[in-house]
């Protein structure tokens, strides 16, 4: 029984299990699994097989819960599947059932048919021809005709637990002859059907008639009918059924079935009603906030039944308690904590709940402080091969700061470099000094830059690049390192350095698409081989760069930069109209005219979040956003930004928008009477102009 959680990856948290104690009926594995052996049925406790389980998982980051799993325990008892003779039409469709006992009939599924008869004996039945079988397990015979009398049926079935296979007791067909001419008339269907997405779905239709009908399935699309045809591996008219092997979200609609002779015809409606499962997103999943500030979290909430969906919010494994801080804004969904203090730091859930389904999502909040400074640094020098080095570099903050270091922009890894650590904790912060350690001969330029957490691993800010050092190995030939992958925003300038080791280098050459560099004006090479190209752009500079390494003795080493140039954001500027009114409908949108995909778009209000407001929504395509305002209000007046983010840059473009209201009169706090003047003291309330009377 595993529970399933986001953890902060900083340490690996302790798993427990919130209900009994542990008892010789249960036990806690190595992985944090709860395990419940077999037992005898007198044995039996509704206390410990018959309760809500919950995992408690904890680390340095805080606590969460799973959510609540619900043992229901199995007594095994003999039991008895049983297929029933049903009586058909010669020529008409023949249903046969797969009776399984009421108690053991959630844990028993229906795995196959089989047919019995002389003389090939007893053969499996396999979808397609005559035979159609549905998702709940039942037979379709189509055609049937006197030989199927002579034949027995059994459904085979398999407990979903233990795995046991059964074959029911057989049941036959028993094909009548026709009495007369009969319309067609519609015996057996299935008014409203709910499936899950993925998971397959039978729309059932049988009906009986002499001559045997004709079964037509209809779907209502933009208000008519139009009929299914077959063909198609997503939908499958089979006379009787109308198979779908995994239905989506959009097959959910309105289906007839329509059978039909020359005597007549009859019809159903049958509508499919496709539901997801319940998913629930906590965002942002990771965020530092310093002490004062507000923060927010947004619960999302996604599938789930047709019944209502109820959310809960826990900090650190228990229910959040409320108050002048912290609140719960817009029906649940959003967690809103002002002026954030210490206490607020760990881990936040959303719980959601929709019937018998529920789901969770988690996030972290961690309080950020003192903001990192370098105490000390590097210096540059040139060093014989053969002995180690030892670079040291040291920054205080709050949290405490991580370092990464870099050799000709690649960043170093054990074990050829030796990083070592420790923190030194004081009043107000901590300082951590930091040591790169090279034991090998293979030197070059290296930086190192101070990170510090800025919500998540792909928002680290960095916050300072310090000198650099070369060590450099006076005897050393040239030798390639491994390839660089660099991307760079177009229309900036970038440098790259050659990534080949070695001392002394006497020359470095580029090339390009088998071209010498530089090729035109835009491209530069210095005396100590760095090539500048300047305003990069995206068609004639993106790719392979080749640069030669080599030293006075001819030795030479090739080295290669993979260069990917990508356009940030534009977004065409927009505005809102000037005469809108309360009560009015508006809507603008942010474009996003050029940049490479995936571009994130998002909206802001006042340099804030957007706030959650029934009358306000958002429309989010590939490269547009619309913001829509149903019923325009003084609430509703700001400035409003659109952020465009993608993998080179962020783009952001504001707008007014002001809502014009009638004047009014509000928070009257006194009247007194002077005769025939009087004085009220309230606030006048509006964005038209007001020109107030008073009158005795």
């Amino acid at each position: 029984m595993p529970s399933k959680g986001a953890l902060s990856p900083h340490s690996h948290p302790n798993p427990l299990w919130q209900g009994l104690p542990m008892s010789v009926w249960e036990e806690l594995l190595s992985n944090g699994s709860l395990y419940f052996p077999p037992f005898p049925p007198e044995d039996y406790n509704p206390d410990i097989h018959s309760a809500s389980y919950r995992c408690k998982a904890s680390n340095a980051a805080g606590t969460i819960v799973s959510r609540d799993c619900r043992l229901r325990a199995d007594v095994s008892q003999p039991y008895q599947v049983q297929v029933h003779n049903v009586f058909v039409t010669r020529g008409n469709v023949a249903v046969l059932r797969c009776n399984v006992p009421s108690f053991v009939r959630g844990l028993v599924a229906v795995t196959g048919w089989q047919r019995d008869e002389l003389p090939l004996g007893r053969t499996a039945l396999h979808p397609g021809g005559r035979f159609a079988m549905t998702s709940s397990g039942s037979l379709h015979v189509r055609d049937t005709d006197p030989s199927d009398a002579y034949a027995r049926f059994y459904c085979q079935t398999t407990h979903r637990l233990t795995g046991e296979r059964s074959l029911s007791l057989p049941g036959q067909i028993i094909v009548t002859e026709p009495e007369g001419n009969s319309p067609p008339r519609i015996e057996h269907s299935i008014p409203n059907v709910n499936a899950r997405t993925g998971n397959p779905a039978d729309l059932v239709c049988v009906a009986q008639g002499n001559p045997p009908p004709t079964y037509r399935w209809y779907r209502e699309i933009a208000g008519s009918m139009q009929e299914v045809r077959g063909g198609s591996v997503l939908v499958r008219p089979l006379q009787s059924v109308l198979q779908f092997p995994r239905v989506l979200p959009e097959d959910a609609a309105r289906y007839v079935c329509v059978v039909s002779s020359l005597l007549g015809e009859d019809r159903r409606e049958v509508t499919l009603t496709v539901s997801t499962a319940l998913a629930v997103h906590l965002r942002p999943q990771q965020q530092v906030v310093d002490a004062g500030t507000a923060t927010t979290f947004n619960c999302s909430v996604v599938g789930g039944g047709v019944t209502g969906t109820h959310l809960a919010w826990l900090k650190n494994g228990r229910p959040l308690t409320e108050g002048a801080r912290v609140s719960v804004l817009a029906g649940g969904e959003v967690l809103l904590v002002r002026a954030v203090r210490k206490e607020d730091r760990g881990m936040y859930q959303c719980f959601a709940r929709s019937g018998e389904e529920s789901a969770q999502s988690s996030g972290e909040l961690t309080l950020g402080a003192v903001a990192p400074e370098l105490q000390s640094t590097f210096i540059e020098q040139t060093l014989q091969p053969g002995p180690p080095v030892s670079l040291r570099c040291a920054a205080s903050g709050n949290p405490p700061p991580r370092f990464t270091w870099l050799l000709d922009g690649i960043v170093v890894h054990p074990p050829e470099y030796v990083l070592g650590s420790f923190t030194r904790l004081g009043r107000r912060c901590c300082q951590s000094p930091q040591h790169l350690v090279r034991e090998g001969p293979s030197w070059g330029p290296v930086h190192v830059r101070r990170q510090e957490h800025a919500g998540s691993c792909a928002a680290l800010r960095y916050t300072q690049h310090i000198r650099q050092v070369v060590a450099s190995v006076p005897a050393g030939p040239p030798s390639a390192r491994l390839p660089q992958n660099l991307t760079v925003v177009a229309g900036t300038d970038v440098f790259l350095r050659c990534p080949v080791a070695g001392f002394p280098i006497s020359s470095v050459t580029w090339q390009r698409a088998g071209d010498i560099l530089p090729s035109h004006l835009r491209q530069r090479v210095f005396p100590n081989g760095t090539l500048l190209v300047r305003q990069v752009d995206c068609s004639s500079d993106r790719g392979e760069y080749l640069c030669s390494a080599t030293n006075q003795q001819g030795q030479s080493a090739q080295g290669r930069i993979y260069l990917d140039v990508m356009k940030p954001p534009e977004i065409a500027p927009f505005q809102f109209p000037s005469n809108l009114q309360e009560g009015m409908r508006a809507q603008v949108s942010c474009s996003i005219i050029s940049g490479d995909f995936p571009i994130s778009i998002t909206w802001r209000k006042d340099a804030g979040p957007l706030p959650q407001d029934a009358d306000v929504h958002e429309q989010q395509h590939q490269f547009v956003s619309n913001l829509l305002f149903g019923n325009l209000a003084a609430r509703h007046s700001g400035h409003y930004t659109c952020i465009a983010s993608n993998a080179a840059a962020v783009a952001n473009f504001t707008a007014r928008l002001v809502v014009r209201a009638p004047a009014s009169l509000s928070g009257v706090s006194s009247v007194a009477n002077y005769s025939t003047r009087f004085i009220v003291r309230g606030e006048l309330c509006g964005q038209l102009q007001h020109q107030v009377h008073c009158q005795g």
